[in-house]
């Protein structure tokens, strides 16, 4: 976990996880996946005595966000990112408050709350698609660029599988 100061001193813990259902194809050699619960429990007390707010970072299915929420009462925002489609409609869960992002980059999220005594209450929650026709970040850009130069340089295999949507891989 990270914990990120914001201007006046606020400060957020930012915790990710991945739901421990991906194959070693998905997550690469030598790696392993622990159970989500397992690795919340282990960062979180301790993230949460040093930060204002924790926000969950969470590679994992609806079902996977809401049993989170329902397990861990320190955690004031979940972002899921393993759903079919993003969503503009924040849940809010025990104490937690759910917004929903797709994986591969195909959309962005902005989510603002307000700060009220015993946690926070949505104001917005908005979802941008980035489409084909969305130019990419020229520093952004460049870094994929040079990356893909290493991986010819070095001859790595393309393990990435074709997307279903007929989304460019990087």
């Amino acid at each position: 976990y990270r914990v990120v100061t914001l201007d006046g001193g606020y400060r957020v813990a930012i915790l990710g996880v991945a739901d421990n259902t991906l194959q070693a194809d998905e997550i690469g050699a030598g790696l392993a996946v622990d159970a989500p619960s397992q690795a919340v429990a282990r960062y979180l007390p301790e993230a949460a005595d040093k930060s204002d707010m924790v926000v969950l970072l969470a590679f994992a299915n609806e079902d996977r966000l809401k049993a989170l929420a329902d397990e861990f009462i320190d955690i004031d925002v979940i972002v899921g990112g393993d759903v079919a489609q993003p969503s503009g409609d924040a849940v809010e869960r025990n104490r937690s408050v759910i917004v929903y992002n797709t994986d591969k980059g195909k959309s962005v999220g902005r989510l603002d709350l307000a700060l009220v005594d015993g946690g926070q209450a949505v104001i917005a929650n908005e979802v941008t698609m980035l489409l084909e026709d969305i130019q990419d970040d020229p520093a952004a850009a460049a870094i994929i660029e040079a990356f893909r130069i290493e991986q010819v340089e070095r001859n790595f295999q393309d393990y990435k599988k074709d997307d279903e949507e007929g989304l460019t891989a990087l």
